[in-house]
């Protein structure tokens, strides 16, 4: 009798970008593994997202702001089932105990230097030997590599592949574009911006100036915001309108909801855009899984952890060098508030948009 299927249990619990870093080595899993059943622990919030993927078995929500109900939930949804190993890509205190709370016979964990906490090593009977790559998600495929005594992937991800598009999802891209009246339109850029008190985010006035450089340029602005920057994007289309400059329109699509059709639009409008312009967001990353050459707007953290991942992205960044960066805090500790892009112009960020824009056309 053949000994049954190895079950592991990917524990990845946030953020968007955290997820899509890690997406490509749990496809290395699948693709080296392909009789393992694969079961990824996240926050809530991410199970659209992780559910869609036809080569994951099942996901386990977890509910970030639940507090013990959370656990024992988790745990109940896990039942009696026996897990092989579960794998720690998030290197923190809390994914370690959903490691451990998971019931698994095997932890294993990120390198000492790919950890948010270092000390957690005792708590894992394997842990990685630290990546040569400083990317999160080079780390996190040289971590798989490292754990099954497997060959680093040196490959690109194909994106196609590890995470496809529905045809609900293509569908609904397609009809958010026919209210964009593209055609005649010249060639787009897309602007993704963050919304404050995050401390990633551009100043709302540079963006506005930025969606008037580029139509004053002949380029073609698209601002798309997702929920939580509903607000912003509406500030925006009331100050800009749908207003030409020297016949290029501003466009708008704001509130968008899904992650999923969000990258089904991406990779619908590879064809139109030239760039996509945003800070180091998940919106940044779903314009990079999309096909989008990315320009990053790298405010506290660090481009060459968290950036583009890939060729041909480019990072802009204000030159003023400030103690606190890099940092990784979801609130600026500053009592003046997120200051990383104040001086990042806007027409810096243009220079970088013309310059991909003539490399294209020559």
């Amino acid at each position: 009798m053949s000994a049954p299927a190895p079950t592991f249990a990917i524990v990845r619990l946030s953020a968007l970008g955290d997820l899509l870093h890690t997406l490509p080595a749990a496809f290395d899993l699948r693709t080296a593994r392909p009789e393992a059943r694969l079961l990824w622990i996240a926050q809530r919030e991410w199970a659209p997202l992780l559910a869609s993927l036809p080569w994951l078995d099942e996901v386990i929500p977890f509910d970030r702001r639940g507090g013990w109900r959370a656990w024992r939930a988790m745990r109940q949804q896990l039942g009696t089932r026996a897990l092989d190993v579960s794998l720690d890509f998030q290197g923190n205190w809390k994914s370690a105990a959903a490691a451990l709370a998971s019931g698994a016979r095997r932890r294993f964990g990120l390198a000492r230097a790919d950890r948010r906490e270092p000390g957690l090593g005792w708590l894992y009977h394997r842990v990685a030997t630290q990546s040569p790559a400083p990317h999160a998600l080079d780390r996190a495929r040289h971590a798989l590599a490292s754990w099954f005594d497997l060959t680093p992937a040196s490959a690109p991800p194909d994106w196609e592949r590890v995470l496809p598009s529905s045809a609900i999802d293509r569908a609904e891209a397609e009809r958010l574009i026919q209210t964009l009246e593209l055609d005649g339109a010249p060639p787009l850029v897309l602007l993704l911006p963050t919304q404050r008190p995050d401390p990633r985010a551009w100043p709302a006035a540079a963006w506005a100036e930025l969606a008037r450089e580029l139509a004053r340029c002949g380029l073609a602005p698209l601002f798309i915001t997702g929920p939580a920057e509903s607000s912003l994007g509406a500030a925006l289309e009331r100050e800009l309108g749908a207003g030409t400059e020297r016949g290029a329109r501003i466009r708008h699509l704001v509130g968008q909801r899904g992650v999923l059709v969000a990258i089904a639009l991406f990779r619908s409008l590879r064809g139109r855009a030239l760039t996509a312009i945003a800070s180091d967001s998940g919106a940044l990353h779903l314009a990079v899984v999309g096909g989008l050459r990315a320009i990053a707007l790298a405010g506290p953290q660090d481009p060459r952890r968290t950036g583009p991942h890939g060729v041909g992205h480019r990072v802009a960044t204000a030159a003023r060098e400030l103690p606190c960066r890099p940092c990784l805090a979801r609130r600026c500790r500053l009592a003046s508030g997120p200051v990383c892009l104040d001086e990042l112009s806007a027409r810096e960020v243009l220079e970088a948009v013309l310059q991909l824009a003539a490399e294209r056309s020559g």
